[in-house]
């Protein structure tokens, strides 16, 4: 005769995405009172602010990658399990999430695609955002994002390649010149950052390729606002005058066009590249747009100060969403790892509050220490 064990009486904890919101929630959760299972397309976290340096091979892609089984050990016992899927819907009314499973892919770039479901007694949302295009032509097709290690990886193959077709003796000068001009449209953190990475990187190990191709590598920075915004007037002229010492043209205007050679601004500015690194921000991803839930003004899951997930103005019993998908309307935070890791640390506290009858009633603050960039090698902002 088989009989319930206190594994199968436990609550379903079920977490959607393993960002900075997601990882932080997952290795604070305390598994002795719930059943974790984790919902993502990818099986680690990745240290976004230290990408940057991976596309110019300063550091290797797994030294910012951390595998969620490791961040949350418990993962490796049942019945705690990691899902590598695809999040399309989530039946609130059942508390069911509808997900995608993908097979191996074969020689033909076939695979089985199966959904399932998985029942939930307590949700949270932590599936991050999309790159924001602003529905700007070309961008999906030309441009590069930089927010997980495999478009690091697109970024760094790249470069590579277009420094050595510059260096073939069959590439005429103008040529070399656009393949070795880098666009960056964006000034925020990771926009300005990993300009100046690619900056450094031309300077100091381009040389030892062919010293004469040093001279065509430019790097441009596209800023339809102010570049370093998030900082005050005395840091960001400091900012500026470091980009300016590594070689880093800052142009502001808006981008209208992105083709595979070209970038076209509002005011009729061509500037002809061989790499477009797109880095305007964050938008709500198809998930988010497809759940019914209310949504803030930016299209974000709309929170009340517990991080309660709402729907016509009232919380949603057991769903919480944090990190770059929500935002509290009356207070929204900035879509950055820090905001995000604090979420997810003090939600974990909450539901195992919740889960061992020691509620928190205190609602969620944020109190920013800082902001930080880094401006090339040992020089920090």
């Amino acid at each position: 005769m088989l009989r319930p064990t206190h594994a199968v009486l436990r609550p379903n904890v079920v977490v959607v995405g393993t960002g900075w919101a997601g990882a932080y929630f997952t290795r604070n959760l305390n598994c002795k009172l719930a059943n974790l299972q984790v919902l993502s397309v990818r099986n680690h976290c990745v240290f976004t602010p230290l990408l940057p340096q991976t596309t110019t091979g300063t550091l290797e892609f797994r030294a910012v990658c951390e595998p969620i089984s490791r961040i949350q050990p418990a993962l490796a016992t049942l019945p705690n399990r990691f899902y590598r899927c695809v999040v399309y819907g989530v039946n609130f009314d059942e508390k069911e999430v509808n997900c995608v499973g993908v097979g191996v892919v074969d020689t033909s770039f076939n695979a089985t695609v199966q959904t399932f479901n998985i029942k939930y007694d307590k949700l949270i949302l932590a599936h991050g955002a999309r790159p924001n295009t602003f529905n700007v032509p070309g961008v999906m097709d030309n441009a590069f994002f930089l927010r997980e290690v495999n478009e690091a990886r697109g970024i760094r193959k790249r470069l590579v390649q277009n420094i050595m077709v510059a260096d073939l003796p069959t590439t005429d000068l103008e040529e070399a010149k656009r393949l070795l001009h880098v666009v960056v449209v964006g000034g925020g953190p990771t926009g300005v950052e990993f300009a100046a990475t690619v900056a450094d990187f031309f300077r100091d190990d381009v040389r030892k390729i062919n010293h004469k191709l040093v001279e065509f590598c430019k790097v441009t920075v596209l800023e339809a606002g102010e570049v370093f915004g998030m900082f005050d007037l005395r840091v960001r002229n400091w900012g500026k005058r470091r980009l300016d010492a590594l070689g880093v043209r800052i142009v502001k205007g808006a981008v209208v066009t992105v083709n595979n050679k070209e970038v076209v601004t509002k005011d009729g500015i061509v500037i002809r590249t061989g790499l477009v690194v797109w880095s305007t921000g964050v938008g709500p991803s198809s998930l988010t747009k497809d759940l019914d839930v209310d949504r803030t003004s930016r299209g974000r899951i709309s929170i009340d100060d517990h991080l309660r997930v709402l729907r016509k103005g009232a919380p949603i019993s057991d769903v919480f969403a944090i990190g770059d998908c929500a935002a509290n309307e009356k207070l929204p935070l900035p879509t950055l790892a820090a905001v995000a890791s604090r979420q997810g640390a003090y939600l974990a506290k909450k539901v195992n509050g919740e889960l061992s009858n020691k509620p928190i009633m205190a609602p969620f603050e944020y109190r920013s220490l800082g902001s930080m960039v880094s401006l090339g090698i040992m020089r920090p902002l």
